[in-house]
Formats: C-alpha cells, sequence, structure tokens
C-alpha cells in the first residue's frame, strides 16, 4: 500500500523549483539581482501640458502595460534637475500604487522605447537590465497574468494599494539563460502584440468611420436613396436643421418606459448559478448586450418577476450613474430580466423600427440631452416620465428609418467581427505567455 500523495513525475529535461517546473537550463534569480533600480519623485511642479519630457506616472498605464498619454509634460529646459529621473532606452517603469483596490495597474511595467523622452514620477520604479536579461523579455514576463498576479499579491492596503521595492525585487523570475531564447521568446509575443495593435487601429478607424455616418445619416443632411429624390428641403427644429418631411417627437409619443424591479423584489441572495439573465448598467455595450458576468435568478424567480422581462426590440437605459448609456434587445435576449438599475423602453408600434432610435441614442447629441436633463447632485439619475419627455428625431417613412438602421447594422456588424478577431488574439497571446514564459513551449 503507497501512502502519501503521488509524487507527479517531473518530464524529463526540467526541474523542480520555487517558481515552478522549468527547463533545465533555465535560471532563477530575484528581480533584484537582473536589474538595478531606483525610485521616482515628485516632479509636479515642473509640470506643463505642451511639450517636453512625456511624464511616466501613475495615470500613464493601461491595464496591459502600455503608456497612455494624459498630456502632461517637463520641459527640457529643467533637464539639469531632473536628469537622474529620465528614462533610458530599454528601462522598465513600473508602476507601485493603484488606486484601484483590485490592482489592475499596479506592478505593471512599461518597455522605454525612446531614449530621452520619458522621465518618471513619484509612485513608479526605474528597472535596468545589468545585462543577464533581455528588456523585452522582462516586460512580457512582469506583466503577464501569473507573475503579475503574485505582485499584487506583495501589495499593501492604504488610501492606495502599494508595494514596497523591498518585496517586488525580492520576487524570484525565471528565464532561459541563453539570451538568443529570451529574444526569440519576446519577439514572438512584440509579433502578436504587432497584431493586437493593428487590430485595435483598425476597430477605431472604423468606429470613426460609423460616427461620421451616424452624424450624417441620423440628422437627415445625407438621404439615402430612393429617399433623397423626393427632398422638399429643410426646415428648423428644436433640435437643428432637419428634412421638411422629418418630424421631432419625444420618446413617449412612441414608446412606453419601465422601471425595473425595487430592491425589495430582487436581492443578490435571490441569484443562482443556472437560471434566466438579469442584465444591469455594466452589461450595457457599445454594440448591444455584454453576456459576461451575468446574474442569474430560478425559474420561480423569473415567473414571479415576470413584468420585467425583455421582448427583442426593447432599449434598456441605465437609470442611475451612467445614464446615457443603453443597448438594444436582440432576439438572443428574449425572456431575459432587466435590474433595478434600469429602465425599459418598449415601443408602441410595430412599425418604429427599433434600431434606427437605437442608433440615434448612441449619438453625442442624444447623449448629451440625456445628461442636460438628469437629477440627482451626488449621482446623475433618470426616472420614467424624464425619458419619455427627452426629443428625439423621427423619419416619417419606415422604410427610411429601416434603410438607414441597416447601414449601421452593417457597420455594427463589421466592427463586432474585427473586435472578434481581437478578443480572439488577446486570447491567443495569453496562452503563449503561459507556454513560452515558463518553458513548457521551447523556440529554441
Amino acid at each position: 500500500m503507497v501512502s502519501g500523495a503521488v509524487k507527479k513525475r517531473i518530464p524529463e529535461g526540467y526541474k523542480q523549483t520555487e517558481v515552478g517546473v522549468i527547463p533545465e537550463d533555465w535560471l532563477v534569480a530575484e528581480l533584484g539581482t537582473l536589474c538595478s533600480y531606483q525610485n521616482g519623485m515628485a516632479q509636479e511642479s515642473y509640470f506643463n501640458k505642451s511639450s517636453g519630457y512625456k511624464v511616466v506616472s501613475i495615470g500613464n498605464y493601461s491595464p496591459t502595460g502600455r503608456f497612455v498619454s494624459t498630456g502632461s509634460y517637463i520641459a527640457r529646459s529643467h533637464a539639469a534637475v531632473i536628469r537622474k529621473f529620465i528614462l533610458n532606452k530599454g528601462d522598465l517603469a513600473m508602476i507601485l500604487n493603484d488606486k484601484t483596490a483590485v490592482g489592475t495597474i499596479i506592478g505593471r511595467v512599461l518597455l522605454i522605447d525612446k531614449d530621452d523622452e520619458y522621465v518618471m514620477n513619484q509612485r513608479t520604479m526605474r528597472l535596468a537590465s545589468n545585462g543577464k536579461i533581455s528588456p523585452e523579455y522582462l516586460y512580457f514576463l512582469i506583466n503577464s497574468d501569473f507573475i503579475h498576479k503574485n505582485i499584487v499579491g506583495l501589495s499593501k492596503p492604504g488610501t492606495q494599494i502599494y508595494i514596497n521595492t523591498d518585496d517586488v525585487t525580492s520576487l524570484p523570475l525565471c528565464a532561459p539563460a541563453d539570451k538568443k531564447e529570451q529574444t526569440a521568446i519576446a519577439n514572438a509575443l512584440s509579433d502578436v502584440d504587432a497584431l493586437i495593435t493593428s487590430l485595435e487601429k483598425l476597430i477605431a478607424k472604423k468606429r470613426a468611420i460609423k460616427t461620421a455616418a451616424m452624424q450624417q445619416l441620423l440628422t437627415g443632411k445625407k438621404r439615402l436613396s430612393p429617399f433623397d429624390q423626393n427632398h422638399t428641403g429643410y426646415k428648423q427644429t428644436e433640435l437643428g436643421e432637419i428634412p421638411e418631411d422629418w418630424e421631432v417627437i419625444r420618446i413617449g409619443d412612441i414608446a412606453d418606459v419601465k422601471t425595473g424591479p425595487f430592491g425589495s423584489s430582487l436581492h443578490e441572495r435571490d441569484y443562482v448559478q443556472d437560471g434566466t439573465p438579469i442584465i444591469t448598467v455594466e452589461h450595457l455595450g457599445e454594440i448591444g448586450i455584454s453576456s459576461q458576468n451575468l446574474p442569474m435568478v430560478s425559474d420561480l424567480d423569473r415567473a414571479r418577476l415576470r413584468a420585467y422581462s425583455l421582448r427583442k426590440g426593447d432599449i434598456a437605459f441605465s437609470r442611475v450613474g451612467s445614464v446615457d448609456r443603453n443597448a438594444l434587445i436582440l432576439s438572443e435576449h428574449e425572456g431575459w430580466l432587466f435590474s433595478g438599475r434600469l429602465l425599459r423602453v418598449r415601443f408602441k408600434n410595430r412599425d418604429a423600427v427599433p434600431s434606427f432610435f437605437s442608433h440615434q441614442f448612441h449619438t453625442a447629441p442624444f447623449k448629451q440631452r440625456v445628461l442636460e436633463v438628469a437629477v440627482g447632485q451626488t449621482m446623475a439619475s433618470l426616472n420614467t416620465q424624464i425619458l419619455k419627455g427627452i426629443l428625439v428625431l423621427n423619419p416619417s417613412s419606415k422604410a427610411e428609418r429601416a434603410a438607414i438602421s441597416g447601414v449601421l447594422d452593417n457597420m455594427n456588424t463589421d466592427i463586432s467581427r474585427v473586435m472578434g478577431r481581437l478578443e480572439k488574439t488577446q486570447q491567443i497571446k495569453q496562452g503563449m505567455m503561459q507556454e513560452l514564459l515558463t518553458g513548457r513551449t521551447r523556440l529554441i
């Protein structure tokens, strides 16, 4: 009889270490032995909003470890004073504080790609490779989910969560001893990053094209054929100049608005693992309903709350907070419920073409009108009467509403297709990082 746990066999060519099973020819070392390091210092007194060194501070980090410009600079005339904090090409800049309790930014690093361009502020730390490790490899390693999770585990609570320099520099890391393999891994991941960046730019371009089309089509400045043939001119209205055969109406003229169930009707304790989804504010996406992290309720609660069910063609609005957020309900959401933080718009007439109004509800002028009429001092909020009273544009022809909606729907489909490809590429990258940065898959 064998007692105790059966020891998992280590594959040939691998070894057990404090960071897990890695190839025999890889090294394990503390971050502080692979890099020299230096903390930043407060530079706010030198900030300007026009030109100079780009400031690297807490607001410049994305959750994926990319530089996000906040428009803060330090003039080059201050170079002598701030010289020791100017970052060099190949340096990594790590964020030591995070405003959020979940720590999405803390411990992330930026890879500095140019000399004499960036200067670090307080709450950041410079990491400069001592030659044993490729900066590019280290950038991907530290920003990987499994290492970032370890760094967040070292954080300490406060007004902002933070990590001590000594703690993070004592973090053990693994890497190929051969720098050629480090470079090969970094290059492979850089290629995927380049594809991700190109897809993000393509999405931004397609969104810009769609926004321009919305500005033209949803205001009647551009008419689709054949509706342009009978165009008689424009007229001045509360919402600006519109075609003569269009009208300005209120949402309440064409739709009923209903508030979601009060808090006493539905509690978090009512949620179940498998049941009917209930959407709330965070599920209202730019192009429809997001299905991530949907709470669910039992069949019994679904029957009890049937007055709050959704149909295809409904539009769900945020009632509190981000009151300009809204999303169209599609056939796959039929029968779902909406929470007390939402308002449901349901059109009275089948000829309304809900998708036309959904597109209009996503335009900047409409969102601004919503924000202007929202009430509440600490948090913006809407109610049924306020939403019913908001003005919208309405072409007199159902066929024109459908034609405009069709053009914009096709644009949304195109954007969604590229977004799906982007999401899949991001998932592939995460899998590659898990394989390559632990030596499970070897490139050399």
